[in-house]
């Protein structure tokens, strides 16, 4: 939000120094970002000048000449576009010479056959909100000829402030105000009372249709009120300050009041008598265009209603949807408070079905509901005219038992915080923040949070307001005591970083990415899992939880292929989330480890060296080596599973005794196309927590022998694993074969239908002694028996 610093002094005791409000403010946990002049300093010669005649250019009739009385007889001729320009109209000027924010110089300046000698300045020609197109109006009692920074109606300073959304008190000038009050122990200011005349007895009540509800109101209508009067200058400055616009006067009074007060309000003007307005949840349309947009509408929406018709949205400032007729004669106020929880389940509900409609944060302290109606309508009758009615009054019965009594033990200010501070202290900062002490004694305080802090539930609220108003600054530090404690060996991290080092060995990059993500993608990627959606997400890409790592891995490849990258490796490791009522908080974490790889082309160019598109084998290299370099690749398997956005052609799962422990493969050609990929991209990943982190790592000693090497080739049918064919040979002669290779898989000519022929390399190699060939060609054949009888395979003649 932002504020003048004059609007603020008015709320604020005189002697509070405007100089450390930045430090304060900061410091207790409201972040001023900036505070700027209202006026530019790089401005020169621009001074206050008066309309005393007005005429057409003889031949360009978009083009105005002005004669401007800059006072002392000083007279000078400006030619200005064509618009509304009225005699003794006070305006800025800029001179020949004179500089504006922009440091544009203005010189003599020939239109057609007149020469104009200044221009009269828009908001943007001074570096001042307000656009480029309006003129500055200044008020008449400014002395024609003084220099713009001599007027103090614009000398300002502008705060900009980052208020958080549980501080929804502090949105308004009067919150702030109280806020620096408190800092620096001075009384908080109050809204002045004020006396409406009453004239007439008409009045309006709201029947509220949702049973067993808290809430409170205040309504007044106002009668034969003129809406189509023009906005006061002093109002439409401050708006502007405010970084504003000014659109009609029903709409600049609320935003003003809103601004200043931080209260929210209703305002309903109609010429028809409306006999009854009610608060219900809206079961009258599905979908409806009001003014100039579309909004839908369930019946988890609350609305305010009349006769069948949709007045307002609750939580919505109603002039952005429903249409403020300036012609009508009444106009009808109401200030409504609502259970907070109940409110915000129907913005959600309204959010989720109009999500590029902003909100405003919405705020009613229902303490002050009776002087800020009466201060808001005080300033329609002030300005507007009108005969008001009475200011009806409603208060639920639940209502009175909403705001809870909190116990803030005293010890535990010292066992949360770290540091004693003293009880008499301690009383004081609470009696300051506006809490109503029920009970106190030396062990336990009963409190009534303040009505304008309703988001202090719990005890550790009250405690983080103390500390806050105490200052950070003054709680003494406690250093830690050094000991030289014994580390505990995380077999999992040590397993994980050395899994790590390995993917970069292998080219990786790692990458960390936010757990939230795009529904939209992981809906297309996982359609049948289910989620966890957040209800106030930082944007709509980033809307709900992830439940695998890839989504985060696509979108930053999208990212880098998108810059013309060619070769892309990335991984990631950390937790994903889905919903699960068995778990803690109904949510299951897992810890997975992932990666990507892709390219469109092989990017090394060179006369040697042929270009080639990475494949499957690629990245099931890529996962053998990172197997093998933790040392659990002779206990894996890899084995075929449907997995979600994978080619169901080229993926497969990743077994450790039967127990799945990850999975890999191919993206899915309807994935690369909806996603806008170049190329084939190949994805892995790990669930971490299934990973044998008890496996023991055998080294035994290189042999001092010769290898005895034989191959075979074998027809075994086409849906037989050759991993598997290596596994079981190798389960024969655990001590004896080194390894088994595979040179040659062949489907084709001369082989039978349904059947693939697998060439392997058989090496042999004994510790303790030199295999004879009669020995190396007995294991062949007994590795030939154990396949003929597992897998049916047949030697190939």
């Amino acid at each position: 939000m932002r504020f003048s610093e004059k609007w603020l002094c008015d709320w604020i005791n005189p002697l509070v120094n405007i100089s450390n409000i930045y430090t304060q403010m900061t410091q207790s946990g409201l972040e001023v970002e900036e505070i700027k002049e209202n006026i530019s300093n790089n401005l020169y010669n621009v001074v206050i000048g008066e309309i005393i005649s007005c005429s057409f250019h003889d031949t360009l009739q978009d083009y105005q000449i002005l004669t401007i009385n800059l006072g002392q007889i000083k007279k000078l001729i400006v030619i200005c576009n064509k618009k509304k320009y009225q005699i003794n109209t006070k305006v800025v000027v800029a001179k020949i010479g004179s500089i504006l924010s922009n440091n544009v110089v203005i010189n003599e300046l020939k239109i057609g056959n007149v020469y104009s000698y200044g221009k009269i300045c828009s908001f943007n020609d001074l570096g001042m909100f307000g656009g480029c197109k309006n003129i500055i109006e200044v008020p008449n009692n400014i002395k024609v000829g003084s220099n713009l920074y001599d007027c103090e109606f614009y000398r300002d300073h502008i705060f900009k402030m980052n208020i958080l959304h549980n501080r929804m008190d502090a949105l308004g000038i009067l919150g702030i105000a109280r806020e620096i009050s408190i800092l620096n122990n001075f009384e908080l200011p109050k809204i002045n009372h004020v006396n409406i005349l009453q004239k007439t007895t008409d009045q309006f009540k709201i029947n509220v249709k949702i049973d067993d509800i808290a809430f409170s109101y205040r309504t007044i209508l106002i009668k034969n009120i003129n809406l189509k009067v023009e906005t006061p200058l002093w109002m439409k400055e401050r708006l502007r300050k405010c970084h504003v616009d000014s659109v009609n006067i029903v709409v600049d009074i609320l935003n003003y009041v809103r601004i200043e007060l931080g209260q929210f309000f209703y305002v309903f003007n109609f010429l028809s008598q409306i006999d009854k307005i009610s608060l219900e949840f809206c079961n009258i349309f599905n979908k409806k265009q009001y003014y100039y947009k579309n909004i839908v509408l369930n019946n988890k929406v609350i609305v305010f209603s009349s006769i069948g018709e949709i007045l307002s949205v609750i939580g919505i400032n109603n002039s952005d949807i429903f249409s403020i007729n300036l012609d009508d004669t009444s106009l009808y106020i109401a200030s409504f408070f609502i259970d907070l929880e109940l409110l915000s389940n129907s913005l959600y509900h309204f959010k989720r079905s109009n999500p590029n409609f902003i909100i405003n944060d919405y705020y009613v302290d229902p303490a002050l509901q009776t002087k800020s109606i009466n201060y808001i309508s005080s300033l329609f009758l002030k300005i507007c005219g009108g005969d008001s009615g009475p200011v009806v009054k409603y208060i639920s019965k639940k209502y009175y038992t909403y705001i809870k009594v909190i116990r803030l033990y005293y010890q535990n200010i010292k066992r949360i915080v770290g540091y004693d501070i003293n009880h008499n202290i301690v009383y004081n900062i609470l009696d300051r923040l506006g809490y109503n002490i029920i009970r106190s004694n030396s062990q336990f305080y009963d409190l009534l949070p303040p009505t304008w802090r309703l988001d202090i539930k719990i005890e550790e609220d009250i405690i983080s307001e103390i500390v806050r108003i105490y200052q950070y600054d003054n709680i003494v530090p406690i250093y830690f005591k050094v000991y030289d404690p014994v580390i505990k060996n995380n077999i999992a991290e040590n397993v994980l970083k050395r899994a790590k080092y390995a993917l970069v060995d292998k080219g990786y990059h790692e990458i960390i990415s936010y757990s939230f993500v795009n529904v939209h993608m992981q809906r297309l990627m996982y359609p049948n899992k289910k989620y966890l959606s957040l209800l106030n997400p930082i944007s709509r890409d980033l809307s709900c939880m992830r439940i695998s790592l890839w989504i985060g891995l696509i979108k930053t490849f999208l990212y880098h292929q998108n810059r013309q990258y060619n070769e892309i490796k990335l991984f990631e490791s950390g937790l994903c989330f889905s919903p699960n009522t068995k778990e803690l908080l109904k949510v299951k974490q897992d810890l997975l480890l992932s990666g990507i790889m892709g390219s469109s082309i092989n990017d090394k160019k060179h006369w040697d060296v042929s270009m080639k598109k990475m494949d499957f084998y690629d990245i099931k290299g890529d996962v053998e080596f990172l197997l093998e370099s933790i040392g659990y690749l002779d206990d894996i398997h890899f084995g075929y599973k449907q997995i979600y956005g994978l080619h169901p052609h080229q993926s497969a799962v990743i077994y450790y005794k039967n127990v799945i422990i990850g999975s890999f493969g191919a993206l899915h050609p309807i994935l690369l196309k909806k996603f806008d990929i170049i190329g084939n991209v190949f994805l892995f990943e790990f669930f971490w927590k299934k990973m044998p982190f008890n496996y023991i790592i055998n080294i035994k000693n290189f042999s001092d022998f010769p290898i005895s090497i034989r191959d075979i080739s074998i027809l075994v049918d086409n849906n037989i694993f050759v991993g598997n064919l290596i596994q079981e040979c190798k389960k024969k002669f655990l001590y004896d074969i080194v390894d088994i290779k595979i040179f040659d898989v062949y489907k084709g000519t001369g082989i039978p239908q349904g059947k693939k022929s697998v060439s392997l390399s058989l090496i042999f190699q004994n510790c303790y002694k030199t295999y004879k060939d009669q020995e190396v060609n007995d294991m062949t054949n007994t590795c030939m028996e154990i396949l003929k009888k597992k897998f049916g395979a047949v030697l190939r003649k």
